[in-house]
């Protein structure tokens, strides 16, 4: 994460403020191969040009501003990942994990939220809630014996994808060993 401080056109390089080096030169053929331009309102370009304001929405409302940094960094949005976007730019250590766990329940009560059970696989924003009713839910719900469950559970595979199944995942085991 970065910023261009200054242009030089006669070395035909970029000077740019990394986080962790300023006054870099970096040429224009190769910036423009490795560079992703963020657009004003991405959560990183806002921390580095006002991390106040993103401070405060972090304290009043962290599960819009996890949505917005999940739905962003799209397949990118790990919690590590999300982790290296805020720590230290936004949070020191401590406070993270006290905004970790404030966005954390937010997510558990937003049914468009998959998160992962690694902290290295992606979190996913849904652009609806799964329907509980559709596809199996409701058969499951109602089975009874073994091969009633087997037949809803593969009813739910033929009519979910993998990010609604992992959304439902904890009801589908609940009413499997119930």
């Amino acid at each position: 994460m970065g910023q261009i401080a200054s242009r030089d056109d006669a070395l035909g390089a970029l000077l740019i403020d990394f986080r962790s080096k300023k006054g870099h030169s970096m040429e224009f053929e190769y910036a423009t191969q490795t560079l992703k331009i963020l657009t004003e309102e991405h959560v990183e370009a806002r921390i580095l040009k006002d991390p106040q304001s993103v401070k405060e929405q972090a304290s009043q409302d962290p599960g819009e501003l996890i949505k917005q940094a999940v739905v962003q960094l799209g397949r990118e949005a790990t919690p590590t990942r999300i982790e290296e976007a805020f720590v230290p730019h936004l949070f020191q250590a401590g406070d993270w994990k006290k905004f970790w766990e404030a966005a954390k329940r937010a997510m558990r009560k937003d049914p468009r939220f998959v998160i992962p059970t690694k902290r290295t696989d992606a979190i996913q924003y849904l652009d609806a809630a799964p329907d509980a009713k559709a596809g199996g839910m409701e058969d499951l719900r109602e089975a009874v014996g073994i091969k009633r469950v087997i037949e809803a559970l593969e009813k739910l595979l033929k009519t979910q994808d993998v990010a609604a199944l992992k959304a439902q995942a904890e009801e589908i085991f609940k009413l499997c060993v119930s």
